[in-house]
């Protein structure tokens, strides 16, 4: 057993969460507390009614999750939403997410767990949303395109693939989740091969034009690594048991 608080703090200072903008209705940190203690960790993509409900099943009392369950929006606690707080109040279950801080974070985040996950070597930043200091990373590799794809379809099974540029990738930039609305940024800013989520139709029509290349490799699907990382990373330094709460998310 382990004070909330303490592992909150430790949290909050490893991501940095005080001193990186985040879109304005994400609410980074703790967004509900439980009774001070924690026996377990969970993880999870998002903070929805399925995975609160598979923590309460597993017996945690401390969900880390990528997608908070508040955006900043003012409304009624009713239906789905007073669902929620009646299951985490009457299971002491607290939740903490973590959002652009755990997209970024340059030992566990999302992005650099792909550079990893693809054997890919750093080369450099790109700051394509100055309003939010979001930095992501650009990599280079040692294989051609054919096998760059082989290697995200094996990581990312339902990766869609569009292929208009190099057939030898030098700058690939990587934007885990909904990256997709950035891609012509990407584009501008070097890169010839792009690695993301999700994003638009028109995105086809964007890479074709830019003779570049694009993976769509599924919102939830790149946003698993930061908060598996995160639970690992306390259980390991509180001595606490942790799980990984999946969703079945094709998207």
């Amino acid at each position: 057993m382990v004070s909330l608080v303490e592992i909150i703090n430790f949290c909050d200072d490893f991501l940095n969460i005080k001193n990186i903008r985040d879109y304005e209705r994400a609410h980074n940190g703790l967004q509900f507390e439980n009774n001070g203690t924690v026996t377990k960790i969970g993880a999870a993509v998002d903070g929805n009614l399925l995975t609160m409900k598979r923590a309460v099943e597993s017996k945690v009392d401390l969900l880390l999750v990528h997608h908070g369950m508040l955006w900043g929006q003012t409304i009624p606690i009713t239906e789905t939403i007073y669902k929620k707080y009646k299951l985490l109040m009457e299971n002491n279950l607290a939740i903490y997410s973590a959002h652009l801080p755990l997209d970024m974070h340059g030992e566990i985040g999302n992005n650099v767990s792909i550079v990893h996950a693809l054997e890919m070597r750093q080369i450099g930043k790109i700051l394509f949303d100055e309003t939010y200091d979001f930095e992501i990373p650009l990599v280079s590799v040692e294989y051609d395109r054919q096998t760059l794809r082989a290697k995200l379809i094996s990581l990312f099974s339902s990766t869609k693939c569009m292929e208009f540029g190099t057939e030898n990738p030098k700058k690939i930039a990587i934007c885990s989740g909904g990256g997709g609305s950035h891609v012509t940024d990407m584009i501008r800013l070097g890169a010839d091969t792009v690695i993301t989520g999700e994003g638009p139709r028109h995105l086809f029509d964007i890479v074709y034009e830019s003779k570049a290349n694009l993976y769509i490799c599924g919102h939830y699907a790149t946003e698993t690594f930061g908060v598996k990382n995160l639970a690992k990373l306390l259980a390991d330094k509180f001595a606490l048991p942790s799980i990984f709460i999946g969703e079945e998310c094709p998207l």
